[in-house]
């Protein structure tokens, strides 16, 4: 019985530590508009347990099995959203000597496509104006606003050429010290993650008169 329990235990110690394959490196090659181009290289492991296949699992919903018996593999990735960071989780699939599969460890890696330039913002209006500081705000606009991680308000005096701008991460900004009595031309310009910019649009404002 004892002899039975040593062998037992010795296999169970053995399938434990299989020295499976693993996924190296595995990263965004390559991007466009709608696609992700993800690259990988793959160490092998014992050869008792071959390389099956590998599953990638886009967003945790979308997953996809496939092939790539080389070292270095890629795969495609496409109809993906612009302006939104991806996950891309990806598992190698092993054969065992019972042609059963195992899973090897899971690599990940995030990434974004090429962004889509927003559309123009629309109806800007001033929502407080004191001696003290202007206030503004904008509708975003309708055709991608998602590409849009800050507007950038820019602010010149009428028949001046200085124009400083302001950054805001919402539909608002606020100005410091603007002229009373004055016409100023104010901008408003979307701009997404990788700094692309969208329309510009400028409206004339008259400032409150000086107290």
């Amino acid at each position: 019985m004892k002899c039975i329990l040593f062998y037992l235990a010795a296999f169970v110690t053995a399938c434990a530590t299989v020295d499976l394959g693993y996924v190296n490196n595995f990263h965004v090659k390559e991007f466009g508009t709608g696609y992700v181009k993800v690259a990988w290289d793959f160490v092998d492991g014992n050869t008792s347990h071959p390389l099956h296949k590998y599953s990638l699992t886009v967003d945790s919903d979308l997953t996809m099995e496939f092939k790539c018996g080389k070292p270095a593999c890629e795969r495609i990735i496409e109809d993906l959203d612009a302006c939104v960071e991806h996950l891309f989780e990806l598992t190698p699939i092993f054969y065992t000597p019972t042609g059963d599969d195992m899973d090897g460890t899971l690599a990940s890696t995030t990434g974004y496509t090429t962004d889509e330039i927003p559309g123009a913002v629309s109806n800007i209006k001033v929502t407080a104006d004191t001696d003290v500081e202007t206030s503004f705000k904008w509708n975003q606009p309708l055709v991608n606003p998602k590409c849009v991680v800050l507007y950038r308000l820019c602010y010149r005096l009428d028949g001046e050429t200085d124009n400083p701008c302001v950054e805001s991460n919402t539909t608002t900004a606020t100005v410091k010290s603007m002229s009373a009595c004055a016409t100023y031309h104010v901008t408003v310009t979307p701009v997404t993650p990788s700094g692309k910019e969208g329309p510009t649009i400028e409206s004339v404002f008259e400032t409150h008169d000086g107290g």
